[in-house]
């Protein structure tokens, strides 16, 4: 039976005076519960972005949103996969614990949504996606449009290849930006006939997942090249990708992908700002997860826990409610996002969450520094891929199950001496090995308990909740809010 442990006692005290000082900067007041619009990034990874000190012009509407707002320097992804990561920012849970990994995960009814509680506050939950909904990221809308994109690749596709059949297009290459800023935009419009507070979820795709961009956008950062590279067929280079000057193309094809998305997000944020009160209307920029290119010997993504593959934009922006132009140094999650919008709107059945507050950052206050990121990637049921990130350490794991046994292979970084994580320090006699080791531990065994818990509460589970998960569960109040209740 597995009890609280000294550390974690002093933890639970660390952590519960955190969260009285973060009350004091927390959330402002307001008279009315504003329109939320999340914006969602596909594959794009921060540090190919301007106001993240990338050389190439590649988001001036982008970089124009961070100036109005305030930007987190150093976002964590949950996962290096979109399903997991949107999936995290929708639940305020880790993907150890809401299971959305492969492709046939559904959400356990047990676990509450972003929307499904926005919608119980009276807001209506709009959304265009490039993400299949009915595994559970449609729970709680008003109208969630999963096809739009599809259905339009398609047109576009069927009229290319009837016009020019010499044109070598893929569905892939045309789910296209534009099309989700023109559906965004009107679903824009009819949100604000509703007359109530709205939240719409826009996703773009690109530049996910092939390098594609239409016209100049496909040769704006490389117009000299003359080699084979065109930007398709990504995924057949996944684990094999191209060198030399080929591989400076496809990371010139990748910045082309985001200056075009760039902008249409441009267009979708002039059509906000001209048709719902700025200072109503709280705009948040997220990436799913970041691209690997090639830094080690990947392309793509859902690799690894790499950084290229994780670290991703943050950005809010709400007009005379947050400090513009304000950075944040302090390492955030994915997971900040539902706490961060529960505590602003007291938003029912979310205490069970595994995220912090951000306010004290968004009113352009100190956030506290003692922090630990968890990532959680499943491959396939006898491989995972795990991290934990503790201010300039990150530790990796990488599980392999055989029948009863498990074999663990370590990594650890400095990510401030080595940001791209080439120098592993694991076994050399680094003082903070073991405890890195301990905490990722016990962070795979919150999650896992959580997950046992929401399993039983959704008749996944054959017995009730084991008795070593359910005390596990109820030691949770210092890292996931409110204790949980095991005993109904």
């Amino acid at each position: 039976m597995r009890t609280l442990t000294p550390a974690s006692a002093a933890m639970a005290i660390v952590v519960a005076l955190t969260t009285c000082l973060e009350a004091a900067d927390g959330p402002p007041a307001v008279d009315k519960p504003p329109n939320i619009v999340l914006i969602g990034m596909d594959a794009l990874r921060s540090d190919h972005l301007g106001c993240y000190g990338y050389g190439r012009p590649t988001s001036p509407n982008i970089d124009l949103l961070a100036s109005q707002g305030v930007l987190f320097e150093r976002c964590y992804s949950t996962a290096s996969t979109g399903f997991s990561s949107f999936m995290s920012i929708f639940t305020g849970l880790n993907p150890a614990v809401h299971s959305h990994i492969l492709r046939t995960d559904k959400l356990m009814p047990a676990i509450p949504t972003l929307p499904e509680r926005l919608k119980q506050k009276g807001y209506y939950c709009v959304a265009v996606a490039a993400l299949d909904g009915s595994r559970g990221l449609a729970r709680g809308f008003d109208l969630y449009d999963d096809y739009t994109c599809y259905v339009e690749a398609w047109l576009h596709y069927s009229i290319a290849g009837g016009i020019e059949p010499s044109l070598d297009y893929g569905l892939e290459d045309l789910v296209l930006s534009d099309v989700v800023t023109r559906r965004a935009v009107e679903l824009l419009k009819r949100a604000q006939q509703s007359g109530k507070p709205f939240f719409l979820f826009v996703h773009y795709r690109d530049p996910y997942p092939n390098y594609v961009p239409p016209f100049p956008y496909n040769v704006m950062f490389d117009p000299d090249y003359e080699g084979k590279m065109n930007g398709r067929d990504v995924d057949q280079m996944r684990t094999s990708p191209p060198a030399g000057r080929d591989l400076e193309h496809m990371k010139a094809r990748y910045d082309g992908e985001i200056a075009y998305t760039d902008r249409e997000l441009g267009r979708f944020l002039d059509a906000l700002n001209k048709t719902a009160d700025p200072e109503n209307t709280l705009v948040i920029l997220v990436g799913d997860d970041g691209e690997a290119l090639a830094e080690h010997g990947k392309l793509s993504h859902g690799h690894s826990a790499y950084r290229e593959e994780v670290c991703v934009p943050m950005i809010w922006r709400w007009s005379g409610r947050m400090p513009p132009g304000h950075r944040v140094k302090t390492l955030v999650t994915q997971l900040d996002m539902v706490v961060t919008l529960r505590d602003l709107l007291r938003l029912d059945n979310l205490d069970l969450i595994q995220g912090r507050s951000l306010w004290s950052g968004l009113v352009g206050k100190q956030m506290p520094e003692d922090r630990q990121v968890f990532f959680y990637q499943c491959w396939r049921p006898e491989t995972i891929d795990m991290a934990v990130t503790q201010d300039h350490l990150r530790l990796h794991a990488q599980v392999a199950k055989y029948l009863d046994r498990e074999t663990w292979q370590f990594r650890l970084f400095d990510v401030e001496k080595d940001p791209g994580e080439r120098n592993d320090l694991f076994g050399t006699g680094h003082p903070d090995e073991q405890r890195l080791r301990e905490a990722l531990e016990r962070l795979r065994s919150e999650c896992l308990a959580l997950r046992a818990y929401f399993q039983s509460r959704s008749g996944k589970a054959e017995n009730s909740l084991a008795e070593k998960d359910r005390r596990l569960v109820e030691s949770l109040g210092y890292v996931a809010g409110a204790p949980a209740k095991t005993d109904k």
